[in-house]
């Protein structure tokens, strides 16, 4: 298939959640919104999809329903069957993002798939508003979590949105500079400094202060409508191995704002 925004489905009314963000960001990518769902059985494909265009209420998508007895498989085939894809999922984000809407084939997308995956958690379909206009990008000073600075500036650039480098800094364990907040910010300003310089790209920052750094980021993207978070993640293990841990986790289930998993190399 062409390049497509894919939104895996089930039966549930939760994973339609997605649709959202992956309506907007098709719109903005210039991708085909492509609903795809997978039963076990040929007799159920007919009332599936009846159930899907039902749910879309007239809007203009693409539906898939693929007969097999290992939705994972079949969805990670639909998405790499085209270059480009991008996944967009939705998820309860219980524990350590094990119990997503489609359980462990979720897991398996974010894991194996070799391109973007973007995840919305519970409070997304009542916080989040369109269009995307800032992609924000978290580091915290590791090598791992600076992989995510490049395919967060084509991100940005390709939704035609603002990109903006964040940082957590915990007041109990940081030293506050005596010269206030610009010491704070030598560790962006070189990054944002880096992409101009290099790449020509322009990008924003701030420096957020907080105990704990997901609530410190929810806090601060919920309050910019229409933003984009992104983080890095070992490929291998998704979401057991994103960098900041049980803090990507903490920002898929309280935040309103979609997540782009980059599979760091």
């Amino acid at each position: 298939m062409n390049s497509s925004l894919v939104v895996p489905v089930d039966d549930s009314h939760r994973s339609l959640d997605a649709l959202i963000a992956g309506r907007s960001l098709a719109e903005q990518m210039g991708l085909t919104l492509h609903l795809v769902s997978v039963v076990a059985r040929d007799e159920d494909k007919d009332s599936r999809e009846q159930a899907i265009r039902g749910a879309l209420d007239g809007e203009v998508a693409e539906v898939s329903v693929l007969v097999d007895h290992s939705p994972a498989d079949a969805l990670l085939q639909a998405l790499s069957s085209g270059k480009g894809n991008v996944c967009c999922i939705a998820t309860h984000a219980r524990g350590a993002v094990s119990e997503m809407v489609l359980g462990s084939v979720a897991r398996r997308i974010v894991q194996e798939y070799a391109g973007p995956v973007v995840v919305v958690g519970p409070k997304h379909a009542r916080k989040w508003a369109a269009p995307v206009r800032t992609v924000v990008v978290c580091v915290d000073g590791s090598p791992l979590s600076e992989q995510a600075l490049m395919p967060a500036a084509k991100c940005a650039a390709w939704l035609k949105a603002s990109l903006q480098l964040v940082q957590v800094l915990d007041p109990e364990t940081t030293q506050i500079p005596s010269d206030g907040d610009s010491a704070e910010w030598v560790y962006l300003h070189r990054l944002a400094d880096q992409l101009r310089r290099d790449k020509g790209i322009s990008a924003e920052w701030e420096v957020l202060h907080g105990k704990h750094a997901a609530e410190a980021i929810t806090a601060h993207v919920d309050s910019q409508p229409g933003s984009l978070v992104v983080l890095s993640s070992h490929g291998r293990s998704g979401f057991n191995r994103l960098v900041m841990g049980s803090v990507a986790q903490n920002i898929v289930r309280e935040s309103g704002s979609p997540v782009w998993i980059i599979r760091a190399q």
